[in-house]
This record gives structure tokens, sequence and C-alpha cells, in this order.
């Protein structure tokens, strides 16, 4: 198989499922014997964390180019118009469900609605005294990781610049 037949080429920047941003450092076959061997794999290393991603080529489909600049630059600005409410409800399983409809689609949109949320229901400033559950705690951190790393890659910044710009987007 010729490199042009592939979707995604070496050393560009993708994002797989909920792993975030990867960086495609490998077309070929992992040394495990198991594995088809006649099937090929992305090697996918994640920004946020040591280890290696092994994703087949014929199915690459939980994985996506990391979004362009322009588009991350207005997506921050547009996170302040947002109108982003709070999910409450007292059953966990039904707001569970509320979140999950929310990121249906792996789409960056979504999780800034969804983190937006979140700030909201928290009380917009992440220093607040307002009590999340453990699970939006979890997804808080989970979404926002991938959603900052992706705008990061994007737009060529530090995570820690994007999360603050992120933040203060949600505040408004």
């Amino acid at each position: 198989m010729i490199m042009d037949s592939y979707n995604y080429e070496i050393g560009q920047y993708v994002v797989y499922g909920d792993d975030g941003v990867c960086r495609v450092v490998d077309i070929g076959k992992p040394d495990m014997p198991h594995l088809d061997a006649a099937e090929q794999f992305y090697f996918l290393k994640p920004l946020d964390y040591d280890g290696m991603i092994y994703a087949p080529v014929s199915s690459a489909s939980h994985m996506r180019p990391v979004m362009e600049a322009g588009r991350a630059a207005r997506l921050l600005d547009e996170i302040k118009i947002m109108n982003c409410d709070a999910v409450v409800c007292r059953d966990k399983k039904q707001m569970q469900a509320q979140y999950e409809s929310m990121l249906a689609k792996d789409d960056c949109e979504a999780y800034a609605r969804t983190v937006k949320s979140i700030y909201t229901k928290r009380g917009n400033c992440p220093s607040s005294k307002k009590k999340l559950s453990l699970m939006e705690e979890q997804l808080l951190k989970r979404i926002e990781r991938s959603l900052v790393s992706e705008l990061a890659v994007a737009l060529n910044m530090p995570a820690e610049t994007v999360r603050k710009r992120l933040e203060s987007a949600c505040a408004q």
C-alpha cells in the first residue's frame, strides 16, 4: 500500500475518540503476533499521556483531523455567546443520559457547550464553591482535556493559555 492511500500522514495530529489529540508517528504493523499480518495500523502517540495506540487503518472511524486554526479561534469567540443552560436533574442516570446526548457527536462545539453548561452549573468560575457530582467532575475533566488539547494544537498555543481563554469565554 502506498502512503497516498492513507487518510492520515505521519506527523499529522488527529483526534482519536476519548484519547484526545494524538500524533501519527508511524503506519505499519505493530510487533504483535496475534494481529492480522495484512492489517495496517496508525501508530498514535497521545499528547496528554504516555503510551501508544494502534488504530487499524481500515476502521479509523474514531479518528478525525484536528480542527483548523480559524475554526478554533471562532469557537473560542462563539463560546462567549453560546446559550448553555446547566443540566439540572436529581436522577444520576437521567443526568448522565442528558450529558451523553449533548456529546453524541464527536464535535468540538458539543464539547464546548458541555463545558460551558457544567461551568454554568458550578457558577462559571472553576474556583467557585458550588459542588458538582463526581460524574460531572469526571466528565468535565475528560472533555475539557480533549477540547483544550485540540484548541492548543490548532492555535499553536500552550494548553494552559488555551485553558485560561476557555474559562474566560465560559464566564461571559
